[in-house]
């Protein structure tokens, strides 16, 4: 990292630390990916969106959305404020470097809220979207009559396969 950049990366890991309760492992796992794949600006934006949008459909906790929103501000905040929208690896660098501060200031509040500006933070969040999946209740249907004659398969099919279909088809007559 160049010499302005320290300045702002300690205020960013503050700032993800104390406003914004954000998570160093999930940042740690953007770093890594940008770090080993090198994907170009577009692919690595579509790819955090993708995890915003798998945090809502699969949380492992109630603020899983809100993590991979902080990172996803945090990494276009880093492209954009230095352009480093065609490199990578200097992302990434200064993703890490955040994190390695983040877990600095996780354990040390008090000077973390020495950098933090709350009424004019370095880093705006955008405001947080609630994702609602779309889950179908299924009823129980029972399955559509079928001819007598065996499908067109191999004639391997074996006993217990043959056994456990009579029974689907005595339960779904009683």
């Amino acid at each position: 990292m160049k010499g302005k950049q320290w300045p702002e990366a300690y205020v960013l890991a503050a700032e993800l630390t104390q406003l914004y309760r954000a998570d160093a492992n999930t940042l740690q796992k953007v770093a890594f990916y940008i770090a080993s794949e090198q994907p170009s600006y577009k692919d690595l934006t579509d790819w955090l969106e993708a995890q915003v949008q798998a945090a809502g459909y699969f949380p492992r906790s109630n603020q899983s959305v809100s993590h991979n929103v902080a990172a996803q501000a945090l990494v276009e905040w880093i492209a954009e404020r230095y352009t480093l929208q065609n490199s990578p690896a200097r992302i990434a660098e200064m993703v890490a470097w955040v994190v390695r501060l983040m877990m600095y200031y996780r354990a040390n509040g008090r000077e973390a809220d020495e950098l933090v500006d709350r009424r004019n933070p370095l880093l705006m969040m955008p405001s947080i979207p609630r994702y609602t999946p779309q889950v179908r209740v299924r009823r129980a249907v029972a399955p559509p009559p079928q001819s007598e004659s065996k499908p067109d398969g191999p004639d391997s099919v074996s006993k217990a396969a043959d056994d456990f279909m009579e029974f689907l088809k005595r339960k779904n007559k009683g």
